[in-house]
């Protein structure tokens, strides 16, 4: 008959469920062996092993002797398995980057529809695999170590599982950025599609790059997207359209070259690209939103209500600092009822942030014609823009009074 400290302590099998996570990821894995992955079974049974005989002078410190010797021989095994889920995730980062700088320096020299076209092709879409599944075993691996170390506490009784949780913080492979990887594959995909399809140029014969329209109609449809699908949702976007971060240029074929080691592809160039135009680029940047009104609230109450016509007005720029940001802009939303039969528009017109203040105080009366001829005679709008802009600055002064 088991004692009654014996049946207080849960068994083995009752930790059955995220294991059988963890046995579905190894299984489901192609890139990945099974051996990478976090052994949570082991952890397992190391929390209802019995104490060691050897106490840690870290732990004594911490949590004292008793709770020391319970939990050095876990603690050594958990760091074990959190420093091989780092070399993995180091690892598999850089053969994704050599692959995605091969992609980059090689597409624009091939040609449309040819073999080596649809090998890059082909790397590319490998690439995006394997950031889906580096992604998903980062996930996978931090959560099998918290719950080890949640369980750790529960079964030995001991307060070790904070301190526990708090270093696995501390661990390389959680904290390793993989968004450079997103913005890396995302050209990779757009280099391919520029060589399939050649962009369109201009008299001199330069791409012509893309300009965000002044206004256009708004259609949008929004889902609901599980978090663990968002990586595979993400990638899967990328081989369509490319991630937009404002104020970002790609890298040109030329500049790559620039960095060109002595041996094509040399693990030092690949490193060489990634260094100097992804690390430390981010695909979530702040967006910043100041939503305007009148003092009786008439834009609020009108959206509220979602009369056909209803305006919103708001000042938008790109990040947090107006001043670094360069440009503010003024936008109006309108909205259009489904029995109206037209789609709703936004309008924006450009000021520079100095601006702002004369905008929001007809008494000072900003010139937004003045404001939008300089962006005509620098070639940041069109004529069509500039007068669109102008007209939609009196308005916005308008309701703003």
């Amino acid at each position: 008959q088991r004692s009654k400290a014996e049946r207080q302590t849960p068994h083995p099998q009752h930790m059955v469920a995220y294991g059988e996570t963890v046995a579905a990821a190894k299984e489901n894995a192609v890139y990945t062996p099974p051996s990478e992955f976090i052994d949570y079974e082991g952890l397992k049974e190391e929390v209802y092993r019995a104490p060691s005989a050897e106490a840690a002078s870290l732990l004594t410190h911490i949590s004292g002797g008793s709770a020391a010797k319970r939990g050095e021989r876990f603690i050594s095994q958990l760091q074990a398995e959190m420093d091989k889920a780092s070399r993995h995730v180091r690892a598999r980062v850089s053969v994704i980057v050599g692959n995605l700088a091969n992609v980059l320096r090689e597409a624009g020299k091939a040609e449309p529809a040819s073999v080596e076209l649809a090998r890059l092709t082909q790397v590319t879409e490998d690439a995006s695999a394997q950031i889906v599944e580096l992604m998903e075993y980062v996930e996978i691996c931090r959560t099998a170590c918290r719950k080890a170390a949640k369980k750790f506490d529960k079964v030995q009784r001991t307060s070790l599982g904070s301190w526990l949780v708090a270093q696995l913080a501390l661990q390389p492979f959680c904290n390793v950025s993989l968004e450079p990887l997103i913005v890396m594959l995302s050209d990779g995909f757009a280099s391919l599609r520029a060589a399939s399809n050649p962009p369109k140029t201009d008299a001199e014969g330069r791409p012509i790059e893309w300009v965000p329209p002044s206004d256009f109609e708004r259609s949008t449809t929004k889902y609901w997207v599980k978090m663990e699908s968002v990586p595979e949702l993400t990638a899967r976007v990328l081989k369509h359209l490319s991630i937009l971060i404002m104020g970002r240029t790609p890298p040109t074929l030329a500049q790559m070259a620039a960095e060109e080691a002595p041996v094509l592809m040399h693990p030092e160039y690949a490193q060489a690209i990634y260094s100097k135009f992804y690390e430390g680029t981010s695909v979530l940047s702040w967006i910043t939103s100041l939503y305007l009104d009148s003092l009786s609230f008439r834009q609020y109450h009108e959206r509220l209500a979602r009369d056909d016509g209803a305006n919103l007005f708001r000042l938008r720029w790109y990040g947090l600092d107006p001043e670094q940001a360069g440009t503010v802009y003024v936008e109006r939303k309108t909205h259009r009822s489904k029995d109206s039969g037209e789609k709703s528009t936004k309008q924006r017109l450009p000021i520079a942030p100095s601006a702002v203040r004369d905008l929001l105080h007809p008494e000072r009366a900003l010139d937004v014609a003045a404001q939008l001829d300089a962006q005509l005679a620098a070639g940041a709008i069109s004529e069509k823009q500039r007068d669109k802009g102008v007209a939609l600055g009196v308005e916005v002064q308008a309701a703003l009074a």
